[in-house]
């Protein structure tokens, strides 16, 4: 292999660092099941199995929709996605979802006006009320008045247990018929 590393360094300015590794590009797509770092059966203690959450997802990135998609499969949970807020407003006016997990950073209808014409539509009773979930890179950039707009606020990148802990926080309210308060 032919690879070059290269160090410059000057007492009192600093050092760089720089090296070139030829690699050969691969051109077959990774498999979805093969996303996740380890077996299920290697999660250890933590049970899997919220089968009874059907989810909407919504990113536009195509990569990062992939990753949690595959995340909330193996955690059991039905899973529908869209690309922006637009698609994800239209499939939650023909389907009943327990969780809408929302990007901040989308084309057409970001994440927060998603979450605030949802909240609209809760509150004049137009839609059944779904649990609301922020999902971004850039959590530090979340007003107050924009998390208030969402029930829980997860920061990207999600990891398993993260996620299970968030559906999980909000399974009573699926399992108690006349429960309206949120935690």
């Amino acid at each position: 292999m032919e690879s070059k590393m290269e160090v410059k360094s000057q007492l009192g300015i600093g050092s760089s660092f720089t090296f070139s590794l030829p690699l050969a590009l691969h051109s077959e797509k990774i498999e979805q099941s093969k996303i996740l770092a380890r077996p299920l059966e290697q999660l250890g203690e933590m049970e899997i199995g919220l089968g009874d959450f059907h989810i909407l997802l919504a990113d536009d990135n195509d990569e990062a929709r992939g990753v949690m998609q595959g995340l909330l499969e193996a955690l059991g949970c039905k899973v529908e996605s869209a690309k922006d807020g637009v698609e994800a407003l239209k499939k939650i006016e023909r389907q009943q979802f327990n969780f809408a997990l929302l990007d901040i950073q989308m084309p057409k209808l970001d994440g927060i006006k998603t979450a605030v014409q949802l909240n609209q539509q809760f509150d004049s009773e137009k839609l059944n009320r779904l649990i609301l979930i922020a999902v971004t890179a850039n959590i530090g950039s979340l007003s107050n008045s924009d998390r208030e707009l969402f029930d829980a606020v997860l920061s990207k990148p999600v990891g398993l247990k993260e996620l299970r802990s968030c559906l999980e926080k909000y399974r009573s309210v699926y399992q108690e018929p006349n429960k309206t308060q949120f935690p």
